[in-house]
């Protein structure tokens, strides 16, 4: 303002800064002082919504104690992380733009025939693993239900049970092991294809297993190459679980 004056400049401030999107706030032929505070307001929220954003992007990192503070006058925001190691790597997150991207998505009922032949390749190729080491792991479980038969009187209890059919889900059914279809019970009592762009839901834990399935190469060449997963946002509100979606790139 006082920059503005200085110059001999006479015109008033509102010619400037009044438009369409800011109609309601000030208007042409407004005092210059008015304009001034509308400036001073839109400067505090920029900086309002730069420490949200900020403090989103730290809370993601798992950080203990972190420090993020708006310095009062000076338009600057300190941030300290204590622990942190890369931190070229902590500064270029913070400093990166947020990007928004629009997709064309894929339904379910398109990508499960995919997700079923990935499951059906993974239980193909994942069965070709070294004899030593199912051999072993069929010693193992046969010892397994040996002691439990002489524990129980003969009977397995529930959780050995359990453990049995979920191993047999994981030879069977690699990819729906830890990526379960997105399904619903119909009203002929019957299981049907959740209509939408969601395909499955994982486990927190198991979501570094499904991108590892994904990134195998005889995976890659059933996948269509406009097809792509993205994980949900945010976990389940109620579920420790996160959402994935197929969607088509642009």
């Amino acid at each position: 303002m006082e920059e503005y004056k200085s110059i001999g400049a006479s015109t008033p401030l509102s010619t400037f800064f009044s438009t369409k999107d800011n109609a309601s706030l000030i208007k042409p032929g407004d005092s210059d002082s008015k304009v001034e505070s509308f400036l001073q307001k839109e400067a505090d929220n920029a900086i309002q919504n730069s420490y949200k954003v900020l403090r989103t992007r730290i809370d993601k990192f798992g950080v203990a104690s972190p420090n993020i503070q708006i310095q009062q006058g000076t338009n600057r925001i300190l941030v300290e992380l204590p622990g942190v190691k890369d931190e070229s790597r902590v500064r270029n997150l913070l400093q990166g733009s947020a990007k928004l991207e629009f997709y064309e998505t894929y339904t379910n009922q398109e990508v499960y025939p995919v997700l079923e032949n990935i499951d059906r390749t993974l239980a193909t190729t994942l069965k070709a693993a070294p004899a030593a080491t199912t051999k072993t792991v069929a010693d193992t479980t046969k010892k397994s239900d040996d002691l439990l038969s002489n524990l129980t009187g003969g009977q397995k209890d529930s959780k050995a049970k359990k453990d049995s059919a979920a191993l047999n889900l994981g030879q069977k059914n690699p990819l729906f092991e830890v990526l379960r279809p997105a399904v619903y019970m119909g009203e002929n009592q019957q299981m049907a294809l959740m209509p939408g762009a969601m395909v499955g839901i994982a486990s927190l834990k198991d979501t570094a297993k499904v991108n590892a399935f994904l990134q195998r190469p005889e995976v890659k060449s059933i996948l269509p190459g406009n097809l792509k997963l993205l994980w949900a946002v945010k976990p389940e509100q109620k579920t420790p679980e996160q959402l994935s979606y197929m969607l088509s790139k642009q």
